[in-house]
């Protein structure tokens, strides 16, 4: 029984880890095209 729970417990914790890496990908995703985003603005302002 105590193995049972040892070897979901190790795969919910990579789930987890797989799940925060991709959380992690996207915000650095949404982030590069926030800042692009913010210098295309910027040289229209300066135009």
């Amino acid at each position: 029984m105590k193995e049972q729970i040892k070897k979901i417990d190790q795969k919910l914790n990579q789930q987890i880890k797989s799940l925060d890496q991709k959380t992690l990908d996207q915000v650095n995703k949404t982030d590069k095209k926030f800042n692009d985003q913010i210098k295309k603005i910027g040289q229209k302002i300066d135009d």
